[in-house]
């Protein structure tokens, strides 16, 4: 039977009906995570983490919301680079984010329960990582609401008057404030969204690995 991990993520995690592009792509992240961890387990090795969460967090922060704040390209050459860094089954699907997500998770939990190591995460406080990642998501959204172009311009006129070398150097402060918090949001987004995943996988890994063993155990006993 099909399992329905879209609503376990988006209503009983996310509590919200829909995934967009930025959220799907951090969930997506997750996953393959979660993927790789298990897979160099069965290789007996340790996974190069970081060469992979950079090139990710260029992707995120290629989007629309946080490019102008960064000099990391376009989206479609960051995402090439990144999905090049990635074992070659793993495939996302940017035109269906239900079935790319459920797909990307039928293969981690079958991998974690081919592992057969049973979760630790089954303490993890979910909700309190969740408002820890919100409140810089939020603090970045009333910046951008507040820190418009025509904003910042308007007071640093009335601030420096007509000495263009102090609007601009007051323009580009606002603009290093605004990428400071543009990066705490997208750090604290993967961060939380690759727990969630994680603590996701190992659930439904559980309950696979239980599964099996009921089953070996019946057969063994026939």
């Amino acid at each position: 039977m099909q399992i329905n991990y879209i609503d376990d993520i988006t209503k009983k995690l996310l509590c919200q009906e829909e995934i967009d592009k930025e959220e799907y792509l951090a969930l997506a992240n997750g996953i393959i995570k979660s993927y790789i961890k298990n897979t160099n387990k069965l290789a007996g090795k340790r996974a190069a983490e970081e060469q992979g969460n950079e090139l990710f967090e260029n992707v995120m922060k290629s989007l629309p919301k946080y490019a102008k704040y960064f000099d990391v390209g376009s989206y479609e050459d960051c995402m090439k680079e990144y999905l090049g860094s990635l074992p070659s089954e793993i495939k996302l699907n940017e035109t269906d984010y239900k079935q790319g997500l459920t797909t990307l998770m039928d293969m981690a939990v079958l991998l974690q329960a081919q592992v057969g190591e049973y979760s630790r995460n089954s303490g993890v406080n979910i909700d309190n990582d969740k408002t820890n990642y919100t409140n810089s998501v939020v603090d970045f959204e009333m910046a951008q609401e507040k820190f418009t172009p025509e904003f910042i311009e308007m007071t640093a006129s009335k601030l420096c008057g007509n000495n263009r070398a102090a609007i601009d150097a007051y323009k580009e402060k606002a603009r290093e404030v605004c990428a400071k918090m543009a990066q705490e949001a997208i750090s604290d987004k993967i961060e939380y969204y690759t727990r969630l995943t994680d603590y996701l996988v190992g659930f439904y890994a559980d309950n696979e690995i239980a599964r099996r063993s009921e089953e070996e155990l019946v057969e063994a006993q026939a």
